[in-house]
């Protein structure tokens, strides 16, 4: 009893610490906002928003909307999106709310540029490369992770987790995660429960889902080409042989240097997977992902729906810069929930901004809070 008393107590000034850190860091920092829009002026969410100096990233909202902390100094921020012109701006401390609309890009790839590979051919050349095209060596990253309940339009729990983790595209390398907070909503007492955390980066095990089989199982093809940071891409589609039902979805390789830089993959029954990666002083990272899980139960369907985004990328580091406790990916979150005294934390620190479904339901959750109180 002793022992789990101390475990406690040490868990619990492990966090008081680390808030301590991101407070001051925090107040050192500037917060860009900003809005985007499509063609049509529409909202446009997931567009990548990177800032090319100080490496931070985040990834606009349902909404179309993103918040981004930095330095202040002197920096070029970067909007793109996969078959959209790249947007960049160049902002300071002194940028206020930016608006940016992103437009098509006109450039389409030729596919007789590959004329004498074929698209299964290609993907096998692109896996092949990996080791060229991402860093082998361990890098650190921080991260922000979002995980949501759904029964139809309802929000009935909801998490939210900063990690630093470490990691490496090295087939024989376990990437560590370190946890720096995490908070929950229980929205609705049935709610559910997320019993780990949500699996991303697609390149990491590549050779698990396009292995022999695969290739014997499924049929590869060309689409018609896009860009991505208004480079050329060529696009995969793979769909199971004979017309036999199975997973599909499209693969998006970069053109110059065949990386991987998107998936988007639809599973047989209806789960929906995408990873999108970008390329940063001559390596590619993943940047953001999104994971979709139908739970069934009876007649009932409960959309268990996840967001990734890399808000920092650190090549070159040391173990002083791993902020958190060391935990496995298999943990539930949950149990290290501390949001009591996190609402200045979630504020100051990036992360993806709140959509109007969110932040209705968390009004609604505060207003409960209170008159649970009182």
């Amino acid at each position: 009893m002793k022992k789990r008393f101390r475990v406690k107590i040490e868990f619990i000034l492990t966090l008081l610490f680390i808030n301590t850190v991101f407070v001051s860091f925090s107040q050192q920092m500037h917060s860009l906002k900003g809005y985007i829009t499509d063609e049509d002026d529409a909202p446009f969410p997931h567009v990548n928003i990177f800032l090319l100096n100080s490496k931070a990233g985040t990834i606009t909202n349902n909404d179309g909307a993103f918040s981004l902390h930095f330095s202040g100094m002197e920096d070029i921020l970067n909007a793109s999106f996969i078959g959209y012109e790249t947007r960049t701006m160049e902002v300071d401390k002194n940028t206020g709310f930016v608006r940016i609309q992103l437009k098509p890009s006109p450039i389409q790839l030729n596919e007789v540029v590959i004329s004498n590979l074929s698209a299964a051919d290609l993907l096998k050349k692109a896996i092949g490369q990996i080791p060229e095209n991402y860093p082998l060596e361990p890098f650190l990253c921080k991260a922000y992770y979002r995980a949501k309940l759904w029964e139809k339009d309802t929000l009935r729990y909801m998490e939210e987790t900063m990690f630093d983790i470490v990691k490496s595209y090295r087939s024989s390398f376990s990437d560590e995660y370190f946890l720096i907070k995490n908070r929950n909503f229980r929205f609705a007492s049935d709610h559910g429960a997320f019993k780990q955390i949500g699996r991303f980066d697609i390149v990491k095990t590549i050779d698990k889902m396009f292995d022999g089989g695969f290739f014997r199982n499924y049929m590869v093809s060309y689409k018609p080409g896009t860009t991505f940071e208004n480079r050329p891409v060529y696009v995969l589609s793979f769909t199971r042989k004979n017309n036999v039902k199975g997973n599909e979805g499209e693969i998006y390789i970069d053109a110059e240097d065949l990386a991987f830089v998107r998936f988007d993959i639809h599973y047989e029954r209806g789960d929906t997977r995408f990873a999108q990666y970008r390329k940063v002083e001559g390596k590619y990272y993943l940047m953001n992902g999104n994971t979709l899980y139908l739970n069934k139960r009876l007649n009932r369907i409960l959309p268990a729906e996840a967001d990734i985004v890399i808000t920092d990328i650190i090549p070159a580091f040391s173990k002083n810069d791993i902020k958190g406790i060391r935990i496995d990916t298999e943990d539930i979150l949950e149990v290290y929930a501390t949001q009591a005294q996190d609402t200045l934390f979630w504020q100051q620190h990036n992360a993806i901004l709140p959509d109007s479904a969110i932040s209705m339901a968390l009004e609604r959750y505060k207003a409960k809070q209170k008159d649970s109180i009182a």
